[in-house]
């Protein structure tokens, strides 16, 4: 995973934050039910499966891929979403605060996910994104790994249309050279977007 970074919403995402929380029951109807996190390591309560309050800590998570998705998210290049929602729970410990997240797939390769955490009345947002070939990993580093690297630095692009191991380190440097430290705009925007589309 590349590009993961924690920082404040931006284009007023409280609004969005609001509509993924509080409307997440209109997309999640056909999603999966959870209680917490749950880790079976753990001793019951502090597993995730309850909140400070003692109440259960449910969670849902929903996924739609192919033609599953609304046509209008088809015509945009994405092929599959995940949503998922989960209360403030204990883990370890620790209180986990309330989140709520999209991961969007893209047929070009790419996935993008982001994930809205609400602690103290205050949300920030975390960014992550992978590419397929290599899912965030690179398992061997291909001889020229040096060359490729500096090149890309130096501007250089061609790596990036190669096949094989090179053209594949070539992407991933790529991505995590220039993966944005946020949410932008633009994400924000697709977001709404798609959660407008999975509420019809």
């Amino acid at each position: 995973m590349v590009g993961v970074m924690t920082s404040p919403e931006q284009a007023n995402p409280p609004s969005l934050y609001d509509a993924l929380y509080v409307g997440f029951g209109n997309i999640a109807t056909r999603g999966t039910v959870n209680h917490g996190p749950l880790d079976p390591s753990l001793d019951p309560g502090n597993d995730g499966t309850r909140t400070p309050d003692g109440d259960i800590a449910s969670g849902f998570d929903y996924a739609l891929s192919g033609e599953a998705l609304p046509h209008a998210i088809q015509e945009k290049g994405i092929d599959k979403v995940d949503v998922w929602k989960y209360a403030c729970t204990i883990v370890e410990g620790e209180i986990w605060p309330e989140r709520v997240g999209v991961k969007i797939h893209e047929s070009i390769g790419l996935t993008k996910a982001v994930t809205f955490h609400k602690d103290a009345g205050e949300i920030t947002a975390a960014l992550s994104i992978d590419l397929d070939n290599d899912s965030g990993e690179i398992t061997g580093l291909p001889p020229d790994a040096d060359v490729i690297a500096a090149e890309l630095l130096s501007g250089k692009t061609h790596w990036l249309q190669m096949e094989g191991p090179a053209g594949d380190f070539a992407r991933f440097m790529h991505v995590s050279l220039t993966a944005p430290d946020e949410p932008g705009v633009d994400d924000i925007k697709l977001l709404g977007f798609v959660l407008q589309e999975l509420e019809h």
